[in-house]
């Protein structure tokens, strides 16, 4: 393989600077250098030591959550780009836009969790305009990590997605192919390239924390309030109707785990597996549950390795 300059790839790019094994193949492509690589990890990993310099053991246990979070979207944007995939098969263009669009929302989310500028309340409630246009702002452009228009894409996948939910033409699905097309075709490679960039910045994220001696934490009676609702916060959201919320089981016992036994920051392709034996395994509906959960496994897999 040869980069953009016609010079032979190097074997690695952003590979020698993690601890773990971790693939970014897409990602060393798009920078398009060893020494854009190396650049990179460098500014990435120079902001994240300031943002910790002033951390507590409550930062750290905020971010093992966001950590999780982030990890949770490689999951869900995995499983919506699959079931979105069924759905164009089967002709509903309204499930097809739906899922595609949230596949690349949650795809983007995942990344946008682990972003040192954006504060825990703000990136747990974003806006549909805030995430493109920040991730746009950080991660893409001309020589960017990324070199999708993120902007461009939900933008056009969301107006499909509003038109077919909410205005549903009587004449569906279309015989253009152009209604089918748009960027509705780069669903899975912008997936994929995300949970990469979300393996790359946690792993930034669990080094720094490293270096400033801030990666692990016990859970502190005076901030338990607290942590409690921010966990729920950013996993769940409260039913209007009682007040109460809503929290599966999986959650539930994260959230257990981490009053017991305290927090520490890891790499994805470190939690990769734990994440996995959680992934659809608490309730289902049975073999087509476990069929769909270990395609998703399978796919996340081959993303972060």
């Amino acid at each position: 393989m040869r980069d953009k300059n016609g010079a032979a790839w190097p074997q690695e790019g952003l590979e020698p600077y993690i601890g773990y094994v971790s693939t970014f193949i897409h990602l060393n492509i798009n920078l398009g250098s060893a020494e854009a690589c190396g650049r990179y990890f460098s500014v990435w990993m120079a902001r994240y030591r300031k943002l910790m310099r002033d951390w507590s053991g409550h930062d750290t246990a905020i971010w093992c959550v966001r950590l999780r979070q982030s990890l949770k979207s490689t999951f869900v944007s995995t499983h919506f780009a699959l079931k979105a995939s069924e759905a164009r098969d089967t002709g509903s263009h309204a499930v097809f836009y739906y899922l595609s669009y949230y596949a690349v929302l949650h795809a983007v989310w995942g990344v946008m969790y682990l972003h040192p500028d954006e504060r825990t309340d703000a990136i747990a409630k974003p806006t549909h305009s805030k995430l493109p246009n920040v991730f746009q702002s950080a991660f893409c452009g001309h020589s960017g990590i990324i070199r999708y228009p993120i902007k461009q894409m939900m933008e056009d996948l969301r107006v499909r997605r509003e038109y077919y939910s909410y205005r549903m033409p009587m004449n569906s699905p279309f015989d253009d192919d152009d209604d089918a097309r748009g960027w509705t075709s780069s669903v899975g490679g912008l997936v994929k390239q995300c949970i990469q960039l979300a393996n790359l910045h946690s792993h930034l994220i669990s080094e720094a924390a490293e270096r400033e001696g801030v990666s692990l934490t016990s859970m502190e009676e005076a901030w338990r309030g607290n942590f409690i609702e921010v966990f729920r916060t950013i996993n769940s959201q409260r039913n209007p109707a009682n007040g109460g919320w809503f929290m599966e089981p999986a959650d539930e016992s994260a959230l257990a785990e981490y009053l017991l036994h305290g927090c520490k920051l890891y790499g994805h392709s470190v939690m990769f597996e734990h994440l996995s034996d959680e992934f659809m395994s608490y309730a289902g509906n049975g073999i087509d549950d476990l069929g769909n959960a270990n395609k998703v496994r399978s796919l996340v897999y081959r993303g972060l390795f």
